[in-house]
């Protein structure tokens, strides 16, 4: 009965070690093809997890960030600004979206903050930043072309008013 009821367990135990190997397999494949820049802090904002997209965009290898502050595997200023939305998440235990310009690299993202909560554990912070810089370079142009077009309205209609 005790072999049996070994058995059982064991095979239990394989079953959820294949179940949760898996679950980590496709996490990380999805990760990794992501065009998102994602990141996994602590709560002391440490570093657990960049994916393949952060760590070109900060030209970080994990080795450079895994383990490390914000303050320690980032510019100092942008650090800064990370550490403030994390506080503010962490104090308010709400989705924070936001929109930052990078530095120096002319860059508009789109940023998501969220706590992934752990059973009996202190939570982790999500950060996702999704590049906007295209869009946001259109835009500019299009208020641009509006701006032209308006004046030009502006122009022929007191033109055609001189006329009459």
């Amino acid at each position: 009965m005790l072999l049996n009821t070994t058995a059982k367990i064991e095979n239990i135990i394989a079953r959820r070690t294949l179940e949760l190997k898996d679950s980590q397999e496709r996490f990380l494949s999805f990760m990794k093809y992501s065009p998102v820049l994602t990141s996994i802090t602590d709560y002391d904002g440490k570093f657990i997890f960049t994916n393949e997209s952060w760590q070109k965009y900060f030209n970080k290898k994990n080795d450079d960030s895994l383990g490390k502050t914000l303050q320690e595997a980032l510019p100092i200023e942008l650090a800064n600004e990370f550490s403030i939305k994390n506080q503010a998440l962490l104090d308010n235990d709400k989705l924070i979206h936001s929109e930052i310009w990078e530095d120096g690299n002319k860059a508009s993202f789109l940023t998501y903050r969220f706590l992934i909560n752990r059973d009996q554990q202190t939570p982790l912070i999500g950060a996702s930043f999704i590049n906007i810089t295209t869009q946001k370079s259109l835009e500019n142009k299009l208020r641009q072309i509006n701006i032209e077009l308006e004046l030009r309205v502006y122009e022929r209609t007191e033109e055609l008013n001189r006329k009459q």
